[in-house]
Formats: structure tokens, C-alpha cells, sequence
């Protein structure tokens, strides 16, 4: 994360086994909704999407 105030935020690295509650300490909330809006809006468009859409 940034070290000074005038940073700009930005994480490079977060453990895999973080809790949400330790999430939501380390990043804003609205960052972390935004991703999973971003995951679960994830839809193919047409038939051939359909075919190539990876879960």
C-alpha cells in the first residue's frame, strides 16, 4: 500500500487465505464489491462466446 498520503494506493500482493474482514482492512469495500460485481457479470454474448466461455 501507499506510504505517504500523497500516494497513490496500490497493492501488490495479498495472501490468498485472507479473511473478508482482514480484506476490508486493507482495501476499501467498494473495491472489493466492485471486483465481485466485475466476476459475476462475466457473460457470453452469443453463441460462440457460449462455446468459448470459461467459468
Amino acid at each position: 500500500m501507499a506510504s505517504r498520503e500523497e500516494d497513490i494506493p496500490s497493492i501488490v500482493q495479498i495472501p490468498r487465505r485472507v479473511s473478508r474482514e482482514e480484506l476490508t482492512h486493507l482495501i476499501p469495500l467498494e473495491w472489493i464489491t466492485n471486483y465481485e460485481r466485475m466476476q459475476e457479470e462475466r457473460r457470453p454474448i452469443g453463441i460462440l462466446d457460449l462455446l468459448l466461455a470459461v467459468p
